[in-house]
């Protein structure tokens, strides 16, 4: 995080004063940009560079919402607010020095300065047919909905009434059996399921 009062001139050559709560990159002694929304000016790549350091890196994403909120909005604010796959980082960062060798007659260099404590297991949670039918008013088998996860490209076992299913990292808008249902529902169609009115009871007033 910043320092308080603590100065960065960002890419589009605005000085910011930054706060104690802005999430940014550092040199260790100093900001040189904000995380997740723009980089500093000072470590610009220009006609003479000669040294670049490919950083592939995820952010938090509430952090980058407020620092970008406050100071700039961004494209690249706008992709770590939603929050990316943290799988994908290394891939990234070999995507990057693949396309410097191929068009920048780069020279890449052995060695990768790791620094990881992301979650990248992927996500397990546990629902049931019941769940499912309940909120959505349908009566979707058990067959179909595993099937319907199966196109998502998740892993779904049935172990009698409870359906463990395998959501993969890069679904991070998914974390609660409410989540899964949505996709179930959006996949199925909502206009599959017949709609049906409230069961109010009733009783008889006395005259």
């Amino acid at each position: 995080m910043a320092k308080e009062n603590e100065k960065l001139t960002t890419l589009d050559e605005i000085e910011r004063t930054l706060s104690k709560n802005d999430i940014v990159i550092s040199d260790g002694d100093r900001a040189i940009g904000l995380a997740g929304v723009m980089g500093g000016l000072d470590t610009e790549i220009e006609n003479d560079t000669k040294n670049v350091i490919i950083e592939a890196a995820i952010f938090d994403g509430v952090k980058v919402r407020k620092t970008s909120k406050k100071i700039v909005r961004s494209e690249a604010s706008n992709r770590f607010e939603k929050g990316l796959d943290p799988n994908r980082t290394y891939m990234a960062a070999e995507r990057a020095c693949t396309l410097l060798q191929k068009y920048a007659n780069a020279k890449v260099l052995s060695g990768t300065a790791v620094y990881d404590k992301t979650e990248k297991e992927d996500k397990k949670i546990d629902i049931t047919l019941e769940n499912i039918n309940s909120l959505l008013g349908s009566n979707i088998s058990l067959k179909e909905v595993i099937e319907i996860f199966e196109k998502l490209g998740f892993k779904a076992t049935a172990n009698g009434n409870k359906i463990t299913v395998t959501v993969p990292r890069r679904r991070i808008d998914i974390d609660i059996k409410e989540d899964l249902i949505e996709e179930v529902g959006r996949i199925y169609g909502v206009n599959n399921i017949e709609g049906t009115l409230p069961k109010v009871p009733t009783v008889p007033r006395k005259i």
